[in-house]
């Protein structure tokens, strides 16, 4: 090799050597700069994590705090602004009548990051002391008890006391009459806040242009859902209209004269409002079930918390029926104006879970965790009819789910109580 080749030859390897040295330089140049942009990034996306977590956590806060404060409830609808020197920025707060609950609506806006949920609020009616497991006012005659009924704490007595009695052959099989203390009734039933008594009206009065209104006819889905933060939906229902095959969520309000509900559809957080209401056998949904003259629950079917059942009843035709094995989980109200109407009739292996206010007789056969109004039962059998006899029945209130609200019937509410998020 001449010594010109081997100089051409060195210069090439020098050159291809710096070649590799610059591309190794780039390389490194380029890992350091992904390695910096990715930990960049990263406490980017750890400092909205953050922020995410703080703001869930201020409205979780509010939604607690809100529930100490039962004077936010008092009108229809109230706006506030909510800073309690802890939260990252003080939050908007949005209070509306929804039937017998409420609805909250909490949001916050911070650095381009907005945040905002709705929850439905009841009364926390655990804070009444007093809350009774039964309160009967008849004044005319003692109760008859009978089988293995069973009397909770705070029982209200009528004047006349009560008894036992055989019923049917069976005699009373318990050591004690009332499992607690029990008190001495007033011959008249503690009234009723009127704002419930007027539920129905209220609310059928109250639907305006301000709704969003269509008619039953004109819709075409399977799925009805509407956000409590878009308007109130309500949906006319003309003459008798028959619900199958539909989901229904939110802020809606099925509107007509006579809604047969069918257990091929589901219901979730609705009103159904309507001069009557029937629920099909083996339904099960939660809505608030609010009816001028009558509601028919078919056997077997679940209404899931928190659902009520009202009536508003002016004759011995009307009333609200629960078939066998029906269970509601809430509060079912009776706002009579016939004080001797039986207008309660409960089936064999029925259970409630709330409360029941009834203003006239009742046919209860089953059992209450939770409290119940009334003034004077009823039973029917073979051997004739029997006034203020209960047997095999059971009446609690200190079976009452403590994660359980209710509806507040007599006294103003001492605190709120947060049921579940919804949409």
């Amino acid at each position: 090799m001449t010594r010109k080749k081997c100089k051409q030859y060195y210069w090439k390897i020098r050159a291809g050597a710096l070649q590799y040295t610059i591309a190794f330089s780039l390389l490194v140049i380029l890992v350091l700069v992904s390695f910096l942009l990715f930990n960049h990034l990263r406490k980017v996306e750890l400092s909205q994590y953050e922020l995410f977590d703080k703001l869930e956590s201020d409205i979780s806060s509010a939604r607690l705090i809100i529930e100490a404060q039962p004077k936010l409830f008092g009108a229809p609808e109230r706006e506030i602004k909510l800073d309690d020197g802890l939260f990252l920025k003080e939050l908007d707060i949005k209070v509306k009548e929804w039937g017998f609950l409420h609805t909250v609506s909490i949001s916050v806006n911070h650095k381009n990051m907005k945040r905002k949920k709705t929850y439905l609020y009841s009364d926390d009616i655990h804070l009444n002391k007093l809350q009774p497991s039964l309160y009967l006012s008849d004044p005319r005659k003692h109760l008859s008890i009978g089988g293995k009924a069973y009397l909770g704490n705070n029982t209200y007595l009528p004047p006349h006391g009560i008894r036992e009695a055989y019923i049917n052959g069976i005699k009373y099989q318990r050591n004690s009459l009332v499992h607690g203390t029990s008190r001495k009734a007033d011959t008249k039933l503690p009234k009723l806040k009127g704002k419930w008594v007027n539920m129905y009206n209220s609310l059928n009065d109250g639907i305006s242009k301000k709704d969003s209104i269509l008619n039953w006819n004109d819709i075409k889905s399977g799925s009805i859902v509407n956000s409590f933060s878009n308007k109130r939906l309500v949906i006319r229902c003309p003459n008798k209209v028959i619900i199958d095959r539909k989901i229904i969520i939110g802020n809606v309000v099925l509107h007509g004269n006579d809604i047969e509900i069918r257990n091929t559809s589901s219901l979730e957080s609705c009103i159904v409002l309507a001069k009557s209401i029937t629920i099909d056998s083996k339904f099960k949904g939660a809505a608030q079930f609010i009816a001028e003259n009558n509601i028919e629950v078919q056997k077997g079917s679940i209404l899931m918390y928190p659902s009520v059942l009202f009536c508003s009843v002016d004759s011995k035709e009307e009333g609200i029926m629960l078939e066998d094995n029906c269970k509601v989980e809430g509060d079912i109200i009776l706002a009579s104006s016939q004080k001797h109407l039986e207008v309660l009739k409960t089936g064999r292996d029925s259970k409630v879970i709330g409360q029941i206010y009834c203003h006239g007789i009742v046919t209860f056969h089953g059992n209450l965790l939770g409290s119940m109004y009334c003034r004077g039962f009823i039973d029917r059998t073979k051997e004739g009819v029997f006034s203020n006899y209960i047997y095999d029945v059971l009446i609690d209130i200190d079976r009452l789910p403590k994660e359980y609200g209710g509806i507040s019937l007599i006294t103003q509410a001492n605190g709120k109580k947060c049921i579940q998020e919804v949409i």
